[in-house]
Parts: C-alpha cells; structure tokens; sequence
C-alpha cells in the first residue's frame, strides 16, 4: 500500500506541474494578445476601438477587411447643363437597367425626368437637448446632432399623346418598384430596394444625391380626360400584342426621399472641404 501511494503523490505532483504550466502557457497568450492589440491600436487606432465596439478583433492574424458596394447609377450621356429636376436609374440591379418597361427612361438619359417643375421641400436641422440649471432664466443648448430631413417632391405629370403616356407608365412602375425589397423569388433575395440618386438644379443643390425612396403616390383625378397607351408586344414582356392602358392627361406624382451616405464616406466627411464647395463633386459622396 505504502508504494501505491507513493505512486499516487506522484501522479499529483505531475498533475499540478502540467497545471501549472498550462496556466504559464495561457498567462504568455493572453501577454502576446494584449501585445498585438496595443500594435493595432497604435497601427489603426479609429479602426481598432470600431472592431472592438464589435467585439471582433481577430489575434494574431490581420484584420479582415470587408468587402464593400457602393451604390452606381447609369450614365447620362452627358446631362451638360440641364437643371430639370431628375430621379437616376440605378445601375444594378439589371432588372433597371434592361428591363423594357424602363425604355422611356433610360431615352431621357438614364433617369426620371419631370416633365414640369415640382416642388421641393428640403430642410437641414441640427438638434440640440437644452440644460435647465436651478434657478437660471435661460437654457443652455447642448448640441446633440445633424441631419437632412426628408425631401418631398411634389410634380405634375402632363400627358398629351401616347409617347408622355409610355413615360407614364414607365415613370409609375419606376417609383413602384424602387419601394419593394427583393421578396420571394429572384437572383436577389432578401435584398432591400434599391438605392437611387436625385439631381436638379445645378452642382449646388443636387448633384446626383444618393436616395431612398420612402413614400410614392400619384392621383388619378376624374376631371380629366384619359389616353389609351398601347403596350407593343416587342417593347414589353409577357404582354400580348394590344394590351393597353389608360393614363390620365393630368396627374400629380408625389414622392418623399431621404439622403443616405455609406457610413465609410460619412467617416471621411470634411467639413472646411464642405464649407469650401469641395463636395460638388459626385466623388465625395454626394452630400447636401
């Protein structure tokens, strides 16, 4: 028995040694990790406390960088100096840019063009929380944050014969299919609706600004005449040959948008380049 023992006292010696090495081991891992991450720090610190906000800093090995789309719109063939007030076709997916119900809008150069001058209602905010110290007669404002708020666009649509009927149409299921997701079956499923891009004016006011399209209506008045439109079975899919519809030859589109910037641009915002006109430029981002 005494020998079993002595086995046994052994076998526990042996036991706590490799614990205690184990420990050793792990203590060295977390000084090598701790080591690695004050190297990222010093390395990318902006990008390192936004990985550690998600909890995702990969050690020992590089971070992952992710793969980013950006939103591109169809050319416009050279636009030049026209000011009309515009909705841009996005460029992917394809269903837009070839789908024949959109011919009339990508023969206006890619885009929604409305045929009358709409009005727009654009405002930018800034919001601020007020402090109310005991006994003082005046708040003190706190600023808080900047937006743009919604932009509504409000146009009529006049129509004098079937080729304004065709774009119509075109400009109708435009709006109604920029405002559904990709639900159900499709090369894109689960994905959002589209993002698009509003231009009118000239550079200063908007120049191709990235979009959503929040709301959309149009009114069909009974005080107006309407046009027959004939579908040509060349021109649209899955329609027979006199398929046709009636469009009325006054009507209001009423559509409401709000500006949206990808958070990797919105890091880059500049505000003495902004001040100094530089965000003109597409390539900035677009920002009003």
């Amino acid at each position: 028995m005494g020998f079993f023992n002595f086995l046994e006292k052994v076998g526990d010696v042996v036991n706590k040694v490799d614990g205690a090495f184990d420990n050793l081991a792990q203590g060295i891992n977390k000084v090598n990790r701790t080591l690695n991450a004050f190297d990222a720090f010093v390395d990318d610190p902006f990008g390192f406390i936004s990985r550690q906000r998600r909890g995702s800093i990969p050690y020992g090995a590089q971070p992952i960088q992710p793969v980013l789309q950006s939103a591109n719109f169809l050319g416009d063939n050279g636009i030049g100096e026209d000011w009309r007030v515009r909705l841009h076709l996005p460029a992917s997916p394809t269903e837009f840019s070839q789908g024949p119900v959109f011919a009339p809008l990508r023969n206006s150069n890619n885009s929604l063009v409305f045929p009358t001058t709409p009005q727009i209602l654009v405002t930018h905010s800034a919001n601020y929380s007020n402090i109310h110290p005991t006994h003082t007669n005046y708040p003190y404002p706190v600023y808080q944050n900047s937006q743009v708020e919604d932009i509504t666009i409000t146009g009529e649509f006049p129509v004098e014969n079937e080729s304004d009927g065709a774009y119509w149409i075109s400009a109708v299921h435009f709006m109604r299919s920029v405002t559904k997701m990709f639900y159900g079956d499709g090369s894109a499923k689960g994905a959002p609706p589209p993002r698009i891009a509003l231009s009118g004016y000239g550079d200063f006011v908007f120049n191709r600004t990235p979009v959503i399209v929040k709301m959309f209506s149009v009114d069909l008045p009974a005080s107006v005449d309407y046009i027959k439109v004939p579908f040509a079975e060349a021109n649209f899919q899955n329609s027979a040959a006199g398929t046709y519809t009636y469009v009325p030859t006054l009507s209001t589109l009423n559509i409401t948008v709000q500006p949206v910037y990808s958070r990797d641009k919105t890091r880059q915002f500049n505000l003495t380049d902004y001040t100094n006109g530089a965000y003109i430029n597409t390539d900035k981002g677009g920002f009003i």
